[in-house]
């Protein structure tokens, strides 16, 4: 699943499926087992649950993940 970049969304997410996120997202990602891409350009505010977490653009939140890539700021 891939988010546009003009896309707000507030709320949680719980997804059983890879997701990238392009735009903005305030609230909490849940994709046990899966990963999180938080593209650049995105603005992530979530506490976050996810296989691997990849961040190119900017997330602020609690992660919970086996790892978590932080890409160039």
């Amino acid at each position: 699943m891939r988010s546009g970049t003009a896309l707000v969304i507030k709320g949680d997410l719980i997804a059983s499926e890879d997701v990238m996120i392009d735009g903005l997202f305030e609230g909490t990602i849940d994709l046990k087992g899966h990963n999180l891409v938080a593209a650049a350009g995105s603005r992530v505010h979530a506490a976050v649950t996810a296989r691997t977490v990849t961040v190119d653009g900017y997330l602020e939140g609690h992660i919970t993940a086996d790892s978590v890539d932080i890409g160039p700021t």
